[in-house]
């Protein structure tokens, strides 16, 4: 299964866990849901699985640009995800670029992406 989709999976199966929990007010009642402990650790027990091929990609891409190793994984994810609009990574430069704050992008370079 792609990593993407197991984490919506997750995502969702937790925001319904959720939901129906916010309905139950009385906490013993909600918490002895039939199947609510092995829900619970499947749900962790794929979650574990895609930090793990997360951890991986983070992983590829500094080894591609060795600079990324000087960044937490949080940053990285950031810049990754805005990668297409340089102007929106400024703030990450000087983790980066030693000396460097920010750079100053030509007009055109920003409108050929």
């Amino acid at each position: 299964m792609i990593d993407s989709r197991r984490f919506d999976l997750v995502n969702t199966e937790w925001t319904q866990l959720m939901r129906d929990t916010a309905t139950v007010p009385n906490v013993i009642e909600c918490c002895e849901r039939a199947d609510l402990y092995s829900s619970l650790q499947q749900l962790e027990s794929d979650l574990a699985t895609c930090q793990k091929a997360l951890t991986g990609y983070i992983e590829d891409k500094r080894r591609t640009f060795p600079r990324f190793y000087f960044i937490s994984s949080y940053e990285l994810l950031d810049i990754l995800s805005k990668g297409r609009n340089p102007t929106t990574i400024q703030h990450h430069m000087i983790n980066l670029f030693e000396n460097v704050a920010r750079l100053q992008f030509h007009e055109s370079i920003l409108k050929v992406r």
